[in-house]
């Protein structure tokens, strides 16, 4: 293996675990914007905050959760009610169309019945 500037070394788990000890002396009791109940739900809202804000992310999956609060409710919402709600922020109802509440000021979500006909 080459060494000198510009190279990188490679992760071992003393230097993992040096990186964590400084992290947890630097911030002991971290934390975060988003909202989640179970660890399942935190997964899924870091996810969705690589592309969003975290204030978004709080707003689609405030209903999302409400429906699909673990992996096997997730698969049987379905990949075209999930895109819905995440790409538009607008929440899902029970039935997995937009609620059609208002989201972001001079913007309102689709209206159900406007989903149910292009979906």
């Amino acid at each position: 293996p080459r060494s000198g500037p510009g190279t990188q070394e490679a992760m071992n788990p003393a230097k993992r675990t040096e990186i964590y000890r400084r992290l947890q002396a630097a911030n002991p009791q971290p934390t975060t914007e988003l909202k989640y109940r179970t660890p399942y739900e935190l997964l899924v809202a870091v996810v969705l905050s690589a592309q969003a804000t975290d204030k978004s992310v709080n707003l689609a999956t405030a209903e999302l959760f409400k429906v699909a609060d673990a992996p096997h409710k997730m698969v049987q919402l379905g990949v075209a009610a999930k895109r819905r709600t995440t790409s538009s922020g607008c929440p899902v109802s029970r039935t997995g169309y937009s609620s059609g509440t208002q989201r972001t000021p001079g913007r309102s979500c689709p209206s159900s019945a406007a989903t149910k006909r292009s979906g």
